[in-house]
């Protein structure tokens, strides 16, 4: 799949390192992103994401153009009978450039396309505003906040959804 700046396609062996580097390794993303940090290559189990997102719907690495590094990943993080969460990460160091609502954008209307689901949501700690924005921009709205969801790194938080519904959704 192919946007403006970015090519999503699927993780291949050659994008290992810069996985790793980009999310696995990259302590901003795991302030709010639930995994495994690694902190060493030897210590991140890219195998172990490959066989995981083999088991999704879609799952995606986050290309630039330009020198085609992997900056992110996108993927179904769970499905509940016509509803697909949608699950993300992007490299710190590309925060706030609009690369992940260009993602985000295409793979809703990817899915729409093939008429996968009906409600397409997706989630992020109370706190983590830009994911929120990211949701925004796509065309999400909110749709309700479970207080202490996620016990994660020491702390309880509160989760926001967001949610699209194919009828009146406007990719």
């Amino acid at each position: 799949m192919e946007t403006k700046r970015l090519l999503l396609r699927k993780l291949s062996k050659s994008n290992a390192y810069d996985v790793y580097q980009n999310i696995f390794h990259d302590e901003k993303v795991f302030e709010t992103f639930l995994g495994r940090y690694a902190a060493t290559f030897d210590d991140f189990d890219f195998d172990g994401l490959l066989t995981f997102f083999e088991k999704k719907l879609f799952s995606y690495g986050i290309e630039l153009k330009g020198n085609h590094e992997c900056i992110g990943i996108i993927f179904e993080n769970q499905r509940h009978e016509d509803n697909i969460e949608i699950g993300y990460a992007l490299s710190s160091k590309y925060w706030n450039l609009g690369y992940m609502s260009e993602a985000l954008k295409a793979v809703l209307y990817e899915l729409m396309e093939r008429n996968e689901g009906n409600v397409f949501s997706a989630a992020a700690f109370k706190e983590n505003i830009g994911s929120w924005r990211v949701m925004e921009k796509c065309g999400m709205k909110y749709s309700h906040t479970i207080k202490n969801e996620i016990e994660w790194k020491g702390k309880s938080h509160d989760v926001v959804y967001y949610e699209m519904k194919k009828e009146i959704s406007n990719v």
